[in-house]
């Protein structure tokens, strides 16, 4: 470790350290070691009086760990559990599962996905580097086997089994818009109790405190979950029910269900039952981990057929419907794209990018590039900057619930960034070319656009959609044209000249019969900026999806030179490949390959 990084390592463990300078020793810390910052807290509800401040940091394209300066009076491995459990729930929360703890001779290294958490301590009169970001795949590769399950598992089955539950008290015809406003209502609710904790640092369970009260109140017999839920909203400062984030008259349907099932029901989006030394906490999550977590909500509830009859009604399954072309997107591929934005554009043009994704589901594209716009690491007021950039984003997708799954992360986003929650969003529930037939003044308009396109068989849509797509896609395709290719159209229509498209496609649009007019005209009006052929590697698990990743830039007749095309090959570690991308490098390795194509 060189002296100035040493040095830094003692400020930030000085028990004597003033809060106005935590800020700027985090930022130096990171630079000096190699590290990128995607979030900074110079405190954290409850370890005020131990700690300096916490970093999330980036690796990989993803964030990889949590970064904790100790007061040189409290090493880690001094604490008592309930003060080191507090700790790690911050990279618990953050969907990171190692935690790091500078200290003056060396390092504790916390992995917190097992019980007790797994320590290792690193002397920095071994291996000097230990605290740079390059050591940490070396010093972290090997792991214990996990006995608690991550953040988004965890909430996901939490999620599972009360839109099962639910549905045999209150019976089959629950739909599935009404169960996804609850889930939504109280994650809204939940990320605003927690928000104001970060703020005040008190800790409550206001939910569950209003609803014991209130049902034991005397004249206030009929208390329902939707008065209770406007009443805590009261308690945190919004005054008026928000309609378009959460429709009040879908939850009606919850007025039924049983008080002790309420109550059951709320302190599960307290305490994780399935990582009981961990609590939720929904504002950590709302700034990094929600946009994942709702790429596995968005999921609809479908009841399962059985020929057999039952004495006891079956719990109801969760299925993807393969007709939605709904498949989860790795947080490293939205991320690389928002960063290549970043690292080809000026600050200022990165900053009022008009963007749509046509496709958006959950909302994690645009998510992603929002977060990297209005990062308040930057020397920006994140205030303005968000109000510029979320009004010049365009969600559409045609699943209602995927529409309102993305409202309600981008307004928390908004919330950790501002402080308030943003007046309106564009999150447009409708179907691509129905959109676009009925908007054609938005062809050539837009700067960017971003996304993950529906990979739909012909053979699974409706006859109505097939008509559809087959009009729209008749002078650019033949035989039977994968919902994908029409989506792909529009944004290519839609970008103006310099507009930058960011897309996964599926591999075979390289070689697809129904796709060569297309790629011809790819040819003809764009520059191919970038092609990552990452079909080797399970982006999408087991779905059996092989895809590309495609950047490409509109030409413009003003400056008609040449653009290069960078190329990836890649085998395995794709998020340490992209980052190499992102960072402009030239590889050739047993994983991947990345050269310039002319």
């Amino acid at each position: 470790m060189s002296p100035s990084a040493y040095e830094t390592v003692l400020r930030l463990t000085n028990a004597e350290l003033p809060s106005s300078q935590r800020r700027i020793a985090l930022r130096e810390f990171a630079l000096q070691n190699g590290w990128r910052p995607s979030d900074e807290m110079d405190d954290y509800p409850g370890t005020e009086d131990i700690a300096n401040g916490h970093l999330v940091v980036e690796h990989g394209l993803d964030n990889s760990a949590v970064i904790s300066f100790l007061r040189s009076d409290c090493p880690f491995l001094t604490l008592d559990r309930t003060e080191q459990n507090r700790l790690l729930c911050i990279s618990y929360n953050n969907m990171v599962d190692w935690h790091v703890f500078p200290e003056r001779e060396g390092a504790t290294f916390v992995y917190n996905r097992v019980d007790p958490p797994h320590m290792r301590r690193i002397s920095l009169s071994e291996q000097s580097d230990a605290l740079r970001a390059e050591a940490f795949d070396r010093i972290t590769g090997r792991k214990p086997n996990p006995n608690i399950k991550p953040l988004d598992d965890a909430l996901m089955d939490t999620i599972s089994f009360w839109k099962r539950a639910l549905s045999i008290e209150l019976g089959k015809e629950i739909p599935n818009d009404s169960v996804a406003t609850l889930f939504n209502a109280i994650i809204f609710v939940r990320a605003l109790e927690d928000y104001r904790t970060h703020k005040t640092g008190e800790r409550t369970t206001l939910l569950i405190e209003n609803w014991i009260t209130r049902r034991h109140q005397v004249g206030n017999p009929a208390t329902n979950f939707t008065e209770l839920l406007t009443r805590s909203l009261v308690e945190l400062d919004v005054e008026q029910f928000p309609n378009n984030l959460l429709e009040k008259e879908k939850l009606k349907l919850f007025h039924k269900l049983d008080s002790e099932t309420i109550s059951r029901l709320l302190r599960d989006f307290y305490d994780n039952k399935y990582a009981p030394i961990y609590r939720y906490d929904f504002s950590l999550m709302s700034k990094h981990a929600l946009s994942r977590i709702y790429e596995h909500y968005v999921s609809l509830l479908r009841t399962k057929d059985s020929p057999q009859l039952s004495f006891f009604q079956e719990l109801p399954e969760e299925e993807r419907n393969k007709a939605t072309g709904g498949v989860y997107t790795p947080q490293y591929i939205a991320r690389f794209f928002a960063r290549y934005l970043k690292e080809n554009l000026t600050p200022k043009v990165f900053r009022q990018l008009s963007t749509c994704d046509p496709a958006c589901g959950s909302g994690i594209f645009l998510r992603t590039l929002l977060e990297m716009q209005c990062d308040p690491l930057q020397d920006i007021n994140p205030r303005e900057v968000a109000e510029t950039c979320f009004q010049k984003a365009l969600g559409i997708d045609v699943d209602p619930n995927a529409c309102q799954a993305s409202k309600l992360s981008l307004s928390l986003l908004y919330l950790v960034l501002t402080g308030t929650l943003p007046k309106s969003l564009k999150v447009v529930n409708a179907e691509a070319i129905d959109f676009y037939s009925s908007h054609k003044q938005l062809a050539g308009s837009l700067d960017v656009l971003i996304g993950n396109p529906p990979f739909i068989k012909w053979d699974l849509m409706s006859a109505k959609m097939k008509e559809r797509v087959a009009e729209f896609m008749k002078d650019y395709s033949v035989g039977k044209v994968d919902m994908f290719l029409p989506v792909l159209k529009i944004a290519m229509e839609l970008l103006k000249a310099d507009g930058l498209l960011l897309f996964v496609l599926p591999h075979s649009f390289l070689l697809a019969n129904n796709a060569r007019q297309l790629r011809k005209e790819i040819l003809e009006s764009f520059w191919i900026r970038f092609l990552g052929d990452i079909s080797d590697v399970r982006v999408f698990g087991e779905t059996g999806a092989y895809v590309i990743l495609l950047i490409l830039q509109k030409k413009n007749a003003q400056s008609p030179t040449p653009i290069p095309t960078t190329v990836l090959q890649c085998r395995d570690f794709v998020g340490h490949a992209l980052q190499d991308v992102v960072d402009g490098k030239l590889q050739e390795n047993d994983y991947y390959s990345i050269c310039l194509s002319t």
